[in-house]
């Protein structure tokens, strides 16, 4: 099991030791003991009880599987059509943009500026060859100088 997972169990069940225990109870006693056989003490943290639970110092891991506990064992079936209905809107969201940023067509567009605004007019300069006996000179010369 990776560390993060780990954490996340750890956290979970730091934050069930102070939730009502009627909201303990609704969770499967299965789950309840996986949550505990995988957490572990080094990742125990202290639980703030003046500070409600969106400003606790969890990882996002650890807010998702509260929404999942929350969905499954704690929500009426209006709250779970509400998260639904949210989930989908943030998913729609969330499709749009990736829409608008990798849109293949726009893609190009923007290739096709850069290629326009690159353009450059630049000067070849000539390179002349060295004759023969040009290139012998300098061999001697490059002897002498050793």
């Amino acid at each position: 099991m990776n560390e993060n997972t780990v954490q996340t169990y750890s956290e979970i069940y730091c934050l069930l030791k102070h939730f009502p225990e009627s909201y303990v109870y609704k969770i499967p006693k299965k789950l309840l003991d996986t949550i505990e056989q995988n957490s572990k003490e080094k990742y125990f943290f202290k639980v703030d009880i003046d500070r409600p639970l969106e400003e606790q110092d969890i990882s996002k891991d650890t807010k998702n599987m509260l929404v999942v506990l929350k969905y499954n064992y704690w929500s009426t079936e209006e709250e779970k059509r509400n998260m639904i209905i949210k989930l989908q809107e943030n998913e729609e969201n969330y499709q749009k943009w990736l829409r608008e940023k990798y849109n293949p067509d726009n893609l190009f567009k923007n290739k096709k500026q850069k290629i326009e605004i690159n353009t450059e007019e630049k000067q070849l300069v000539e390179v002349k060859e060295e004759s023969f006996i040009q290139k012998i000179i300098n061999k001697i010369k490059q002897f002498f100088h050793k």
